[in-house]
């Protein structure tokens, strides 16, 4: 067997000479010393080494596979006959498969010695090498899962978004809000906006409960009431309690055909108060309203119900009719219908917008000072608002009002004067309304 395999390398070696020599004679000479076998040890590859006289180099080719770690904790036998191998640690002596010889170290008694034998690696770590193949291999490496609590906290998470924006509901269902989540998380899934509707939202509505219950237990707090119009001529009504320098949302009434007159305002107002101190464990000590007349009677009828409640009018609100009672209302009617003509023709907005001026600002009710910022916006466009109307495609020139007051000389002088009045008012107004002002009340 051995001089066959000799035969048949001196012959390939022949074949290469021949392939390798210029003039085709043999000028190759091979290099081959067997390995030496110990008893104890594994046989070694075998090495040829092929001596090209044209080249310095020497070819090296290493023939058979790199035996596995495992052998160096085994003396082999004579594998011919028996097939096994003799531990090192125990001496006992195992089949010489390399699956057969791991499962005999990790269950080898004598462990400690073995890390003379093998500085790098022991029993414990061929373990733990086969556990991270095979789960590297599973399945789950490859797929990106959530958990029925990891869900349930995104669908919660997602649903406080959309309530905290006031977003409608439907926009769980926009296919890029959707898109946008499974970009971070392709797992994730999306409740229905029935399910946000009714079950988060009574969640949702709980959890803040408990939330303002915890910082409001046991305190004083004040309780607010104001009344408005939605953007369908809807009124509203809504309390809210002040406590901590912190404001909190309590409930909101819709009067529906009810009038909003003092009696009924008194008994909602009686409710709330209830609500705060049974549902939030508050006492309310106080009470604070606008100061038109329906809340001044409200205030007188809440008092004979609750002697002990201090009652106040609004100070914003007391400034805010001071400003309009020192304004000028027919020159501040003036600069609103000019305002709003710039504002509502499109030739006049559009040159207004190529001259790279300011919108014209229109005073709000419900905004106060904004009769002062519209003042201002007048003083600085009036110049341009002049230069516009002479423009023969304008049609400012054909509003004899509008062409009268921008003609008028005593008109610039007057806003002056109104601003005189009304800035220390705005002052003052806008410092009653910052939230830091709150830090110079004493706490009740």
């Amino acid at each position: 067997m051995f001089e066959e395999s000799l035969f048949s390398q001196s012959a390939s070696i022949s074949s290469l000479n021949e392939a390798l020599s210029p003039t085709g004679s043999g000028n190759i000479q091979l290099e081959w010393e067997p390995s030496q076998t110990n008893e104890n040890e594994e046989e070694d590859c075998e090495i040829i080494q092929i001596t090209n006289p044209y080249s310095s180099k020497k070819v090296s080719t290493e023939r058979g596979r790199k035996h596995d770690i495992i052998w160096q904790y085994f003396n082999a036998k004579d594998r011919s006959r028996s097939m096994q191998s003799k531990c090192r640690e125990c001496g006992i002596s195992v089949s010489s498969r390399a699956y057969r010889l791991k499962q005999h170290l990790k269950q080898c008694k004598k462990q400690g010695n073995r890390k003379s034998l093998a500085p790098t690696s022991t029993s414990s770590a061929l373990e733990s090498k086969e556990k991270h193949t095979v789960k590297e291999a599973g399945l789950k490496s490859f797929i990106k899962t959530l958990t029925s609590k990891e869900t349930k906290e995104i669908h919660r998470g997602m649903a406080r978004f959309i309530f905290s924006c006031n977003l409608p509901f439907r926009t769980v269902e926009n296919p890029f809000f959707q898109q946008l989540l499974k970009q971070a998380n392709p797992a994730t899934t999306f409740p229905s906006r029935k399910q946000l509707g009714e079950k988060f939202l009574d969640e949702i509505f709980e959890e803040t409960v408990g939330i303002v219950r915890n910082k409001v237990r046991g305190s004083n707090v004040t309780i607010m009431q104001d009344g408005w119009s939605t953007g369908q001529n809807e009124a509203v009504i809504c309390h809210c309690i002040h406590s901590h320098y912190q404001n909190h949302f309590l409930n909101v009434v819709t009067p529906g055909i009810n009038q909003k007159t003092a009696d009924y305002c008194s008994r909602i107002l009686s409710e709330a108060i209830m609500e705060a101190e049974n549902v939030l464990s508050c006492k309310v000590v106080a009470l604070v309203t606008d100061n038109c007349n329906t809340m001044l009677a409200l205030r007188e009828l809440i008092v004979q119900k609750y002697p002990q409640l201090i009652t106040l009018g609004c100070q914003a609100h007391v400034l805010n009719l001071l400003g309009n009672d020192i304004s000028n209302s027919k020159i501040l009617d003036d600069v609103i219908y000019v305002q709003k003509f710039f504002k509502n023709h499109h030739y006049e907005g559009a040159r207004l917008k190529q001259m790279r001026k300011n919108r014209p600002k229109i005073p709000a009710t419900t905004r106060w000072n904004s009769s002062l910022d519209s003042i201002r916006s007048y003083i600085e466009n009036e110049p341009t608002y002049v230069q516009i109307m002479r423009d023969s495609q304008s049609n400012a020139h054909k509003d004899k009002r509008l062409k009268s007051i921008l003609k008028c000389m005593d008109m610039y002088d007057q806003l002056k004067q109104q601003l005189q009045f009304l800035e220390p008012v705005s002052i003052a107004l806008d410092k009653v309304i910052l939230n830091s002002s709150f830090s110079t009340y004493p706490k009740i």
